[in-house]
């Protein structure tokens, strides 16, 4: 199978190099890129929104490289998914219990994740939370336990958020090109 050609935005986090392997394990080719000044969309098939510190309002630059973006694949990862909450125009909020390293059950929807059992255990490090009420562009993939968000995907897109840490070692999720390429 050819690699699928993967642009990584990195949004300042310790783990974009983990996602990074993690992509590359699941067969993307993948550019890590640091400034947006001058990306060239047009040479990639993947867009993973990477993990990083702050509220998406904070990254208008990433928003912005959404919009062109259209309707080709996207994955976001923790603060990559609630990227994609916000561009839909959804709520991301404090969530008054961080979790940094925290090992969580997520129940899922078994259509998307068909190859795990649910629940799956996923790795959270975030201080905000997706809020409970999803924008109507987008539908709900998994729940914690107290019914908090941690993944979702577009109605029309192939955009897909995991509030989670799937690069963890912690995570029992691989990349599957299957959610996004057939």
């Amino acid at each position: 199978m050819k690699k699928i050609k993967t642009l990584l935005i990195n949004h300042q986090d310790s783990f974009t190099r983990n996602v990074q392997a993690w992509l590359a394990l699941g067969g993307c080719d993948v550019d890590v890129c640091d400034d947006l000044n001058g990306v060239v969309l047009n040479q990639y098939d993947f867009l993973v929104l990477g993990p990083g510190p702050g509220h998406p309002k904070d990254w208008p630059a990433t928003l912005s490289l959404m919009k062109k973006w259209k309707k080709k694949p996207i994955l976001g990862i923790c603060l990559g998914c609630q990227l994609i909450v916000y561009y839909f125009g959804g709520s991301v909020e404090k969530n008054g219990d961080p979790c940094h390293g925290e090992n969580v059950e997520m129940h899922h929807d078994k259509s998307f994740f068909l190859e795990y059992d649910s629940p799956l255990l996923v790795t959270r490090y975030n201080s905000l939370m997706i809020g409970k009420q999803l924008p109507s562009g987008l539908i709900k993939l998994g729940l914690s336990e107290s019914g908090d968000v941690l993944a979702c995907k577009a109605v029309d897109k192939d955009w897909v958020g995991m509030l989670f840490h799937p690069d963890s070692f912690l995570s029992e999720v691989k990349f599957n090109a299957r959610w996004f390429f057939n």
